[in-house]
């Protein structure tokens, strides 16, 4: 095709329909027909000869009003149609380059690649006369749900529509489409699907592992992520410690202790509270250790109290070893799931001053544990190591004592 400028300027009305028709056979996906050298001329001189209104509105008005799908292959069909789309914008874009850097500029309208996303925005996802916006949030959201429930879904599909919802913009605000008509839904959605989630009859090692699960999949999408973290975490991690933090502390259940401190570090209080129950538990073994001691002396006659010296040392022993296991219990704890915390620590170290200060033989009990190891002949390094624990241990009393005196 060529264009011919008449003597009045004007170009022939044959060639106005040829270029319009030409561009809707690249719509047919018949680009492949057409000569786009002369098309090309053809937009050139139709601009040049200012023209470039009545071939912009021509551009418009060529566009094609692809059938939407309903149903559950609506997303299937509406990828290929979207990208076939913006396909022929492309083309399109090649053959008006010159209109969009002439008369596109002056004349302060969109480009044409941008007039025709305008389009499909207005005539297919906002269609007016049928119900395609509804059917197409419905479809996404719809197979977000079915994933979550681990569900096999074309993931393609849906990034496919996702993207063009994130590519189309909205006339007045300049939002993205997904801003404007998605996303508020998503996250009433995503919100309301949580919500109902809740710990519920879950093991709560196997709702852990759920919750972490749901929020590697959310990691990209902040906003999903921090509503996941709101109702299955902040909303539930109360009835989790009540329920199963000293099983698992008891039965050193380092995995879940660890996924516990990953997701309660998360939310806001989270950790405070898992440290306050752990504080909480040290106090009352240590408690229960200083009772034990109290009761299996009085159990043996009372002998301490008559100065029988093998009996006394015999009690202390017992107390210190099993005040130092308990330490050593709880400092595998904070090197393997704590990440060493210092606000645990501190936290822990409290604890233990707090029932080591109860016993009032606690300073004389260390005493002789490490007289008894010291007269043992044991090795140096064996010595070494009974030392630094103990000497820990009576710092505990030092820093007790010494809080006392200043309240």
């Amino acid at each position: 095709m060529s264009s011919r400028k008449q003597p009045n300027g004007e170009i022939r009305p044959q060639d106005w329909d040829s270029l319009a028709r030409d561009i809707r056979e690249i719509h047919k996906r018949n680009a492949s027909i057409l000569g786009f050298e002369g098309l090309y001329r053809d937009a050139f001189n139709m601009v040049h000869h200012k023209n470039g209104d009545k071939l912009y509105n021509s551009a418009s008005s060529s566009q094609t009003n692809p059938n939407g799908a309903d149903g559950a292959n609506f997303l299937k069909v509406l990828k290929p149609v979207w990208e076939d789309h913006t396909t022929c914008m492309l083309m399109i874009r090649d053959i008006l380059v010159y209109m969009d850097r002439v008369y596109t500029r002056n004349a302060n309208v969109p480009r044409v690649y941008d007039l025709g996303l305008d389009l499909f925005r207005d005539i297919i996802v906002r269609s007016p006369n049928y119900p395609i916006q509804t059917h197409l949030l419905e479809a996404l959201l719809q197979q977000i749900k079915l994933e979550r429930e681990n569900e096999i879904i074309d993931r393609t599909n849906v990034k496919a529509v996702i993207d063009m919802l994130l590519e189309l913009t909205d006339a007045s605000t300049k939002d993205t489409i997904y801003a404007i008509d998605f996303e508020n839904k998503f996250l009433e959605a995503s919100s309301e699907y949580y919500r109902v989630e809740g710990v519920g009859e879950y093991d709560t090692s196997e709702y852990m592992k759920e919750v972490d699960k749901r929020l590697n999949k959310e990691e990209q999408q902040p906003k999903i992520r921090n509503i996941v973290e709101k109702e299955l975490i902040s909303k539930h991690f109360k009835t989790v410690i009540e329920k199963s933090l000293i099983p698992m502390l008891r039965n050193e259940k380092m995995d879940d202790l660890g996924r516990m401190y990953k997701l309660f570090g998360r939310v806001v209080k989270g950790h405070d509270e898992m440290k306050s129950a752990i504080s909480d538990y040290i106090r009352e073994l240590g408690k229960a250790i200083n009772e034990t001691v109290t009761s299996n002396t009085t159990a043996e006659g009372g002998n301490a109290a008559s100065g029988d010296k093998q009996t006394e040392v015999t009690v202390a022993l017992r107390w210190v070893q099993e005040v130092l296991d308990l330490k050593d219990k709880f400092d595998k704890v904070q090197n393997l799931v704590l990440s060493n915390n210092k606000t645990f620590q501190t936290s822990f170290n409290e604890a233990f001053e707090y029932f080591i200060d109860k016993n009032p033989k606690s300073s004389e009990f260390i005493t002789l544990f490490l007289y008894d190891h010291y007269t043992k002949g044991l090795k140096r390094e064996e010595n070494d190591s009974v030392l630094n624990k103990a000497i820990t241990l009576f710092r505990f009393i030092v820093r007790s004592r010494a809080y006392h005196k200043t309240r």
